[in-house]
């Protein structure tokens, strides 16, 4: 296993470990505990030809909650990629992408700057590779 194989199944790892808890919140709805993060998040429909670009506002092992541009509907299913910072010293620009099935649970309706909120559960999910930035 490379070095850089390592530092991205690391960066994995540590995420499941932070999130794969249980909410400590005992008014929280959500099962599982969730991080707030700003990851870069391609999201694809899986029956038709829709495509959003958006960045993650937290998520946890389960699933994510994002901004988009466009109204889903719940119970869409999308395969996204979420875009990992590696925080490799020798890479900067490096990072790692997780693969995901997920569906559409929850959209609310646009905010001030005409943004839905989405929130996805995840049911399906790879790591997969990625090229470095500038390669």
């Amino acid at each position: 296993m490379t070095s850089e194989t390592h530092d991205e199944q690391s960066v994995l790892s540590r995420w499941l470990q932070a999130t794969n808890a249980e909410s400590t919140n005992p008014s929280e709805r959500r099962k599982r505990a969730r991080v707030a993060v700003r990851w870069p998040v391609s999201m694809c429909g899986t029956t038709s030809d829709l495509s959003v670009e958006t960045t993650t506002e937290n998520l946890s092992s389960v699933g994510f909650y994002c901004l988009s541009p466009v109204a889903l509907e719940p119970g869409v299913g999308m395969t996204c990629i979420l875009k990992i910072p590696a925080h490799h010293p020798a890479s900067p620009g490096r990072s790692a992408a997780l693969q995901c099935s997920a569906r559409v649970v929850r959209v609310e309706p646009p905010n001030q700057d005409d943004q839905y909120g989405v929130g996805c559960e995840i049911s399906d999910y790879r790591l997969v590779d990625t090229p470095e930035a500038g390669s």
